[in-house]
């Protein structure tokens, strides 16, 4: 009901096999993470290129091009979800855990966005976020959490052990969404390619 799935599940090495999300509609953000071995965030947005494009929720690098290889070249369906030979997110007998989301009117929108250049650039969402996270897809850059509980003028990292940095004045919530208040190529650059996901106060 959330739009949300937790799937645990171990790899067998097979291209274009298929995963149960438990999910009612397509994930539109899939993030698998190996529990049995050092790997990334293996992280695939319905924003991105293609479904043979992917990121790592652990590193700044922008969207990879890797055909078939990570999430099976085939887009999610209503339950599941496919992913290729790769170790990364098949490997044999490689324990794997997977979240995934699909939004859900009036309280979660994953989507995306062109960066306008300007400092006013309002983003619908439907509903007055309390979290958002922000990743350009086309430049190496940071992962950006805003949450309204910290203050939208306050940022994290997910993709590094930093601290929280100084205020920024780089977005601000709305009932309807959230405006971007910079037009700094993290977050806003023209014409740039931005991904997101944002939920609101439960």
């Amino acid at each position: 009901a959330a739009g949300f799935s937790i799937v645990g599940y171990t790899g067998n090495g097979t291209a274009g096999s298929t995963i149960g999300t438990g999910l009612s509609a397509p994930a539109e953000m899939i993030i698998v993470k190996s529990t049995s071995n050092s790997d990334n965030w293996w992280t695939w947005h319905k924003g991105l290129t293609s479904i043979d494009y992917y990121l790592t929720l652990n590193n700044t690098t922008d969207e990879t091009y890797f055909a078939g290889n990570i999430f099976g070249g085939t887009l999610p369906t209503s339950s599941v979800f496919s992913v290729g030979a790769d170790f990364s997110t098949n490997g044999l007998n490689n324990e794997l855990i997977a979240y995934c989301w699909h939004s859900v009117p009036g309280y979660s929108k994953i989507d995306s966005y062109v960066g306008d250049g300007g400092t006013n650039n309002f983003i619908s969402t439907g509903f007055e976020p309390a979290f958002v996270m922000i990743k350009r897809t086309d430049d190496p850059s940071n992962w950006r959490i805003f949450d309204n509980k910290r203050g939208t003028q306050k940022e994290l990292y997910p993709n590094s052990s930093a601290a929280q940095p100084p205020s920024v004045s780089y977005i601000n919530f709305n009932d309807l969404g959230f405006t971007l208040t910079s037009s700094g190529g993290w977050i806003n650059n023209l014409n740039g390619k931005f991904i997101y996901m944002a939920f609101a106060t439960s």
